[in-house]
């Protein structure tokens, strides 16, 4: 069963990752299509196309490594409660 109390949340994160998605598809019912693609399909937004996704070539990997060192570290130790000093 899921919990009811993450639902609003859950909806209010979605609803905010959806702004820019609607803005755009806002301004581009205001000015055209036209107006929209000229100003998408520009060389600028290719390299910031290229540098994301080197930057996720990069990151991912990255994470990996560091998330599976990580379990394989905690998997392997002994962490007795009783003994951390908080």
């Amino acid at each position: 069963m899921r919990p009811r109390s993450l639902f609003v949340p859950a909806v209010a994160v979605s609803a905010l990752a959806l702004i820019p998605l609607a803005y755009i598809v806002l301004i581009t019912l205001q000015t055209g299509l036209a107006t929209f693609v000229a100003l998408t399909f520009r060389p600028r937004v290719l390299e910031l196309l290229i540098n994301t996704l080197a930057l996720l070539a990069l990151a991912i990997p990255a994470c990996a490594v560091v998330g599976v060192g990580a379990a394989w570290l905690v998997e392997r130790t002994n962490l007795n409660r009783r003994s951390r000093r908080w």
